[in-house]
């Protein structure tokens, strides 16, 4: 599978130090090995414009997320949030579920003690995402009336707005 041809997983997760192993040897390593490009957005690739259009761009065209909810983190949660609203099949993951927000603590997390252990919990939950239904987020539980528009339409407009953005 060519690297434009794979699915995308976009990981939120704080960008402190010690959430890089989390990050290349758990979140990273269990999502190419599912074939998708994980991507997160402190990666050059992504740094021109403003951060939070940069954000939403990638968050939309995700067709996985991968959440760490390890830290209380309001640009984790706003962005988790988002995703919610998109209705993109989100994996929760967090050290403990102490520090797991109110709001969030009845949604399935997997807690992790060891990198090792992330990565085979993250490939099964994977694999598991891709083998049924895909996932309803909590919104779209509480509003399913609620009118989506489909993921190919919003790359379709994505690729245009591409092409019709003037050079500043």
């Amino acid at each position: 599978m060519s690297e434009k041809a794979k699915k995308v997983c976009f990981a939120i997760l704080p960008l402190a130090g010690e959430f890089e192993d989390v990050y290349h040897f758990g979140i990273q390593e269990a999502a190419h090995s599912r074939g998708y490009l994980c991507e997160r957005i402190d990666q050059d690739a992504f740094a021109a414009g403003p951060i939070l259009q940069t954000i939403i761009r990638r968050l939309v065209i995700a067709d996985l997320v991968i959440v760490d909810l390890s830290e209380p983190n309001p640009n984790t949660y706003y962005e988790l949030g988002i995703v919610h609203a998109l209705g993109t099949p989100v994996i929760a993951i967090a050290r403990s579920t102490e520090r797991i927000p109110f709001d969030f603590r009845d949604q399935s997390v997997l807690v992790y003690r060891q990198i090792g252990e992330l990565r085979q919990q993250l490939e099964r939950e994977i694999s598991e995402i891709e083998a049924h239904a895909p996932q309803t987020s909590p919104v779209l539980q509480a509003v399913p009336s609620l009118d989506r528009v489909p993921k190919s339409e919003l790359n379709e407009l994505e690729r245009r707005f591409k092409e019709t953005k003037v050079p500043a």
